[in-house]
């Protein structure tokens, strides 16, 4: 499942990127058309899995209810691409919810998701439980979504992880706070476990220890605010799965070289410049399956043996590579966090995990070309 959501969602991101470059303005249809509708598909559901309110309907009806007629129904508004997801639009597709006596709901511009718990207590932020902030970090939005997949749902699963974490966030709070009755219980059992005495200081360190692994191996919760990609042992270097995980950390970078490991650095000053080191690097075109596509479904190609996709159209930017042999075509009118995306797709096919590409970056713009 985790695989083929990463899939749409890098699919998705494609359409909008051409669409955007074609300075075509995205409507809310467009949103449910490009967006929400593959991602749903994506996640498991078939067309009559959700009932969708015609463009135009009047009522206090959402956008789409999905798994009408189960106990596990949820609904979701849509909103168009660039619009702003208000505490107006909050309070819309919670009340279309509440009406229904549905516990989940999902408020939606495409680009970031916010699901609700209707049956928390407390205000909106309260009742925003997982969020999205922005579909284009793939692996975040794959991870996060996938709590909506189809069999997740029917089986209750959305509900059990949510209590898990609420309980779990529970615990920790008690303990953090030195709830003595707890910590006095852990340590007389430990202590006859171990055969000696310890203290409640050392029960709460090694607590703190515990729960930051616990922490970082639990379904994820609301995000925390963003930080930046985690720096390798030298200063600017920045691994490309990090700049995967959060693409919009190229805004105000440029790579300046590139590096495999603790190899040997090789300077680049252009994402272009990346993306051929990245074909070139011992291995992937060799391993790599020709013609390779931008996108699981994407009519583009990445690369290919001819300076065409596979509808016919010529590439509009190709670099070319003399690899072997045979001369092999890239394009590379991508967006920045496209052709990041991708260059993380190439890795994987071939095998290698993108944390083993590392950059430099520095200030400078991000011209793609």
């Amino acid at each position: 499942m985790s695989e083929i959501l990463r899939e749409a969602i890098q699919q998705v991101i494609d359409k909008i990127q051409q669409a955007e470059e074609s300075g075509r303005q995205l409507s809310e249809a467009d949103t449910e058309r490009i967006v929400i509708e593959p991602i749903l598909a994506a996640l498991g559901y078939g067309d009559l899995d959700y009932n969708q309110q015609a463009q135009g309907q009047a009522g206090d009806i959402p956008d789409y209810i999905v798994l009408p007629d189960t106990g596990q129904q949820w609904v979701l508004e849509a909103k168009e691409w660039n619009a702003q997801l208000t505490e107006k639009c909050e309070a819309q597709v919670v009340r279309y919810a509440a009406t229904r006596d549905v516990q989940w709901a999902v408020l939606t511009n495409g680009r970031t998701w916010w699901i609700y718990n209707t049956r928390t207590s407390g205000d909106m932020k309260e009742k925003r439980v997982y969020e999205v902030p922005d579909i284009r970090n793939v692996d975040q939005a794959a991870e996060v979504l996938s709590y909506l997949s189809r069999s997740f749902i029917l089986g209750g699963e959305l509900d059990k992880a949510y209590r898990v974490r609420e309980i779990s966030n529970a615990i920790e709070a008690e303990l953090r706070a030195g709830n003595k009755r707890i910590l006095n219980a852990i340590r007389t059992v430990v202590s006859k476990r171990l055969d000696r005495n310890i203290s409640n200081e050392d029960v709460r360190a090694a607590l703190d220890t515990l729960l930051a692994g616990e922490r970082e191996a639990r379904a994820p919760a609301k995000p925390v605010d963003k930080v930046g990609p985690t720096p390798s042992e030298d200063e600017g270097w920045v691994k490309l799965s990090d700049l995967i995980s959060d693409p919009s950390q190229y805004a105000k970078l440029k790579p300046r070289a590139i590096r495999w490991d603790s190899h040997q650095e090789e300077p680049v000053n252009t994402w272009r410049n990346v993306a051929l080191s990245v074909l070139q690097a011992p291995g992937v075109l060799d391993r790599l399956q020709i013609p390779f596509a931008a996108g699981p479904t994407a009519d583009r190609y990445f690369v290919n043996e001819k300076p065409i996709h596979s509808d016919g159209r010529s590439m509009r930017d190709s670099g070319r590579l003399d690899v072997g042999g045979r001369t092999l075509y890239i394009e590379l009118n991508y967006s920045t966090i496209s052709l990041i995306q991708i260059l993380g797709r190439v890795l994987r096919a071939v095998g290698v995990e993108p944390d083993a590409c590392i950059l430099l970056q520095g200030p400078g713009g991000t011209a793609l070309h």
